[in-house]
């Protein structure tokens, strides 16, 4: 039983936690037309953005997707480092650059201005990519 009444119209499947029924997850069906915009904010740690990359690549199967990487103060050689990580991913990945004092609220916003897709997905740097997060942990960008 879904205990939020407003979304028993909705194209979506509530599903309860098989650990805890008082927990329901939300599961919204990805369409061939929505795009997911995985937004990683990250600064000097280009090794640990990598094995995120190579998560991603490796557990994805959905294939509308891209990534946007929102960098406040990375030092040049870790710019450098997160501009070949770029490239190596290919044009589904864009890498922004704007020096400010840390706050990880302003990255996900700028990360989310810049991103073209109708759904968002923000993670951490450190985040290896589990196969379900792009079935689940998103949200709907307004346009």
């Amino acid at each position: 039983k879904c205990v939020l009444p407003e979304l028993k119209n909705k194209n979506v499947c509530v599903v309860t936690d098989k650990h805890n029924k008082n927990v329901q997850h939300i599961h919204y069906p990805l369409s061939e037309n929505d795009c997911v915009s995985i937004i990683i904010p990250s600064k000097d740690n280009p090794e640990i953005l990598k094995v995120c990359f190579e998560s991603i690549k490796k557990y994805t199967k959905y294939t509308k997707y891209e990534i946007v990487v929102i960098d406040n103060g990375s030092n040049e050689d870790n710019r450098n480092e997160y501009k070949k990580l770029i490239a190596e991913f290919g044009e589904n990945a864009s890498y922004t650059y704007e020096r400010f004092d840390f706050n990880f609220s302003k990255m996900c916003n700028i990360g989310s201005k810049k991103a073209t897709g109708n759904m968002l997905l923000f993670l951490n740097d450190a985040d290896t990519f589990l196969l379900h997060f792009l079935k689940q942990r998103f949200i709907y960008k307004n346009s």
